[in-house]
Order: structure tokens, then C-alpha cells, then sequence
């Protein structure tokens, strides 16, 4: 092995040690008081390196009975988990994990658990670990649109296009090769159409940033389907379009600070957008601009049109450099608005809805909120019947305005269940 069973418990030792601290700020100064530990980095950076997918269960572990024959082909941790991060699981590597963990010393082994699960359960994430050991793990950020207000709009050039309600997709392309990733930072794979399309443009050390939508279907159901088909574990995965919105040197990128205002970057774009059209590429599309200027009036027309034509919103792009973060430089206005919740209980029907689904119970700025509308009798059933599926997990809900009572607590008029968001973590709402 790399590394000795002794190092490695001693390693172990400094996370469990760090679980048991309390406070965020002296769970800081372990981990940098342990920063040149070489093991400690290691595992930590195959933890929570989002680049690194492992597809082992913790309902798989659970099931592991350390009592087989045999010894696993992996003598070394990081060998395993570089295997794993390259391959699908099936049923030959999860032997081979089984083997490798029944193996180790049981403390020992809960580490290599933890990682398998890319989760310490220390009480500290990537912005803390990162403040203890200075860029261990890579981050990854995309710039996110801040809510606009059409009476609040800035007295300035602004380009509007259509708000997507497809999947988002940032992509590097770098030295001829292509990467796709979520705004998670996780690997698109096998969108094999666009791949190809986007190598016959001709472009290198660029960022393109889009949403992917599933071709030929209705504005209201495009999420549903679009995740449908980018989730699949099918090798090559078609249906799929990459409309895009932005483009910018990967310069700019790297360094994380954005210099080339949106005007400058929409020229760059339409250039693009002219090979495309004139080479009939039917899987990559650029945006159009609705309107450009600073009529708000002109927008609050297109507004109403995109409304009868069943689209989220628009999109206000100021002229101004990307940002790395989320940005009052690039404005959503929603014809209604939408929240992504965490779904913290669920409540049974009365009447005809008595043995199912009756309300969703959701968090919502520290309030406790009920959603009842929005759902089929399938969708009822389902959740109701397979309530560990759910639970936890974050929903977006569709309503028309934020309310306030009489003893300050704050909930949403008229919310309704929208669609499930199992591509996020983490609730979101402004």
C-alpha cells in the first residue's frame, strides 16, 4: 500500500477527533493544525473532489457481511477509488469493494466509508475545509441570476432573452477537449450530438454556459424530460439540444474574475450562431436577444407574449463583465414566481384523499409551509407509498407572492407543487 495502517488510523483519528469538536471555527483550526498531513489532504480531496463519482450505495454497504472468500485485486485505497471514479458500478466491483472493506480494521473502515460516500459526516464543507487547507478542493462557479422586478429595472442597455427551464450546462473547452458539466459540477456524459456538434465549430479555450432541453417537447413538462434523458446511464444519450446563452475566454474562467462586457461577449456568440445556422447543426442553439435597450415598457410587452406562449420568464442581461457568483448583473423576471424548498414531512388527505398524499410539509424561511395543489393521483400515491424517497429531498413550488401575518411569519400565496428538483442539494429562494 501507499500509505501504512498506521497512518491511516491516524488519519481516521484526526477526522473522528474533528467530529467531535464543536464549533465551526475550532473544527478550522484542527484541520489546519493537521494541513501537512499528505494522507489527511489525500483523503479529503477524493472526498469531496465532485470530480470523483464512486456509484457505491450506502444501501449496498449496509448489506456487506465481510465473511466472503477471497481477498480484493485493490491493495491500495486511492487505486480503488480511481477504478470506481472511471467505471459504472456492477455487481463484480461491489464484490471487490465488499472485500477490500472487510479487510481493514472497523475504525479504519468507516473512513473508507465515509469516502466511498464522499461524505465525512465531520460538520464541515467544502467553504470550510478550503479556509483550513487553502484550495484543496477545486470549486466551481457559474454565474446565477438574481430576481428582477419590472418597476425596478436599471436605467441601462439591457439585452433580454427567454428564461429555459431546461438543465443548466456549463462547458470547457480547453486545449480540444470538451467538458460538460451541471451547475453541481458533476460530468454530463454521453450527450454524444452535441459533443460532436460543438468540435465541428472549431472553438478552443472558451466556456460556453446554456441549459440543455429535451427536443420537442412542451415548455411545461421540457425539466422533466430533459432530466429524464441526461440521467440515464445509457452510454450515448440523445433527445437532447444545448441552447446557449453565453461565452467567454477560459482565461476568465480560471481566474474567476470576468472582464469582456456582455455586448462584447453577444458578438462572439453571434458569430457562433452563424455557423451554426449556416452549417444546420440541429442540436446546438444560441439564444436569441428579444429586445435591446431600455424601454421597460418593450419588455413588459415581450413579457406578456412569452406568457401566452407558456414560458418561464426572460432573462435581463446587463452590459457588464460575468461574474462568478450570483449577479444583479443578469436579472430573472418570472411571469410567476417559483422557490426551491426542502420537504420536511409529509400529511395525509382528508375525504377522497384519505391513504394518500395530502400536503407536502416544506420549510420556507424557517417556517413551516403546506403544499397541496399541483399533483396527479400517481404522483399522490407514489410519494405517499415511498415516503425515504422524498423526505429531505428539495421541490420547486410555483406561487404567486410572499405573505406576511400578524405575528411577522412569513408563507407564499397560492403555492403549488411544481416538479421534484433531485439535481439539487440545497433549498434556494430570494
Amino acid at each position: 500500500m501507499k500509505y501504512t495502517q498506521n497512518e491511516i488510523q491516524e488519519v481516521a483519528s484526526i477526522i473522528y477527533k474533528i467530529e467531535k469538536t464543536s464549533g465551526t471555527n475550532d473544527k478550522i483550526a484542527l484541520l489546519r493544525s493537521n494541513k501537512k498531513n499528505e494522507l489527511l489532504r489525500e483523503v479529503l480531496y477524493y472526498t469531496y473532489n465532485t470530480d470523483y463519482q464512486y456509484g457505491v450505495k450506502k444501501t449496498t454497504i449496509n448489506k456487506f457481511k465481510y465473511n466472503r472468500d477471497g481477498k480484493s485485486k485493490w491493495e491500495d485505497l486511492f487505486d480503488m477509488l480511481d477504478e470506481l471514479s472511471e467505471s459504472n458500478i456492477n455487481k463484480e466491483l461491489t464484490r471487490e469493494v465488499e472485500l477490500f472493506l472487510q479487510n481493514l480494521e472497523e475504525d479504519i473502515r468507516e473512513l473508507v466509508i465515509r469516502v466511498l460516500l464522499k461524505d465525512m459526516r465531520f460538520g464541515m464543507n467544502v467553504k470550510n475545509i478550503n479556509k483550513a487547507i487553502e484550495n484543496l478542493i477545486p470549486t466551481f462557479e457559474i454565474m446565477l441570476g438574481s430576481k428582477g422586478e419590472l418597476d425596478s429595472l436599471p436605467n441601462s442597455e439591457m439585452f433580454i432573452t427567454e428564461k429555459f427551464d431546461g438543465v443548466r450546462c456549463f462547458t470547457q473547452i480547453r486545449n480540444g477537449q470538451i467538458i460538460m458539466k451541471s451547475r453541481q459540477n458533476k460530468k454530463f456524459e454521453g450527450l454524444v450530438d452535441i459533443i460532436k456538434e460543438l468540435k465541428s465549430l472549431g472553438l478552443d479555450n472558451v466556456c460556453l454556459d446554456g441549459e440543455l432541453l429535451a427536443i420537442g417537447i412542451d415548455k411545461e413538462d421540457v425539466y422533466k424530460e430533459t432530466m429524464k434523458i441526461v440521467s440515464t446511464k445509457e452510454n450515448e444519450k440523445h433527445g437532447v439540444k444545448y441552447m446557449l446563452f453565453d461565452i467567454i475566454p477560459i482565461t476568465e474562467f480560471d481566474k474567476k474574475f470576468g472582464v469582456t462586457k456582455y455586448s462584447d461577449r453577444r458578438k462572439t456568440l453571434d458569430t457562433v450562431n452563424m455557423i451554426i445556422k449556416s452549417r444546420e447543426l440541429p442540436y446546438l442553439e444560441v439564444a436569441p436577444i428579444l429586445y435591446e435597450g431600455k424601454d421597460k415598457n418593450e419588455i413588459i410587452a415581450i413579457l406578456d407574449e412569452y406568457r401566452n406562449k407558456g414560458a418561464e420568464g426572460l432573462m435581463v442581461n446587463l452590459d457588464k463583465p460575468y461574474e462568478f457568483k450570483r449577479s444583479k448583473t443578469l436579472l430573472k423576471i418570472k411571469v410567476m414566481l417559483t422557490c426551491d424548498l426542502r420537504v420536511i414531512g409529509l400529511e395525509e388527505g382528508e375525504g377522497k384523499l384519505k391513504g394518500t398524499l395530502g400536503n407536502l410539509i416544506v420549510s420556507y424561511k424557517g417556517n413551516e409551509l403546506r403544499v397541496g395543489s399541483g399533483f396527479s393521483e400517481k404522483e399522490r400515491n407514489e410519494i405517499w407509498n415511498n415516503p425515504h424517497d422524498y423526505l429531505t429531498k428539495i421541490v420547486e413550488v410555483q406561487y404567486f407572492e410572499e405573505t406576511t401575518n400578524e405575528q411577522g411569519g412569513v408563507s407564499l400565496r397560492f403555492p403549488v407543487f411544481k416538479q421534484w428538483r433531485f439535481d439539487k442539494t440545497e433549498p434556494s429562494y430570494e
